[in-house]
């Protein structure tokens, strides 16, 4: 977030989005996918029931180690690209590729009050038209500013906890 903030105060929103997607495609991407291949190795984990949640940048992300991972069991996004839809086509465009690409179900959420939840709908729309297996979970408004309803993985764990756990439960049994 710190090397995003600073482009756009050197470059404006342009810089920010060229940071981004930079950090989604190479340095973060490269971080996660080393990640899960060290999680595959170890003999504690079962890698037959493997899922990924990601949050805001992280759920952008989520969707970007997915496309990388077809063994994943479920994909479960918050926020996903809330903050950076509307102001980033690259992202857009990125994003809407990986979900054609992704064969592992996917679980999207929001609440009301994100920043958008246009990423929300256009992923369902996508995914819907390729009848992947997905779900689209849009919760009611939650506190007082986009920030707060942007955060509902911390701030309302109430809300989304049954739905995730129930499509978790259902997918890793895969």
């Amino acid at each position: 977030a710190d090397l995003m903030e600073n482009a756009f105060k050197h470059n404006g929103q342009k810089g920010r989005n060229e940071v981004q997607l930079q950090q989604l495609e190479i340095d973060q991407l490269q971080d996660m996918l080393a990640g899960i291949a060290y999680l595959r190795k170890r003999p504690d984990v079962n890698i037959q029931r493997m899922a990924i949640l990601g949050h805001s940048f992280g759920g952008s992300l989520t969707l970007l180690v997915a496309e990388h991972e077809p063994e994943l069991k479920a994909v479960v996004i918050f926020a996903g690209a809330g903050y950076s839809w509307n102001l980033s086509p690259a992202l857009r465009s990125r994003l809407i590729s990986a979900v054609k690409s992704i064969t592992s179900p996917v679980m999207i959420i929001h609440a009301q009050n994100d920043y958008s939840i246009t990423p929300g709908y256009a992923l369902d729309s996508v995914m819907n038209g390729l009848n992947k297996p997905h779900e689209l979970k849009i919760y009611p408004r939650f506190g007082n500013s986009s920030n707060e309803g942007h955060n509902i993985i911390f701030r309302n764990i109430e809300s989304w906890q049954a739905d995730v756990f129930e499509f978790l439960n259902e997918n890793l049994k895969r």
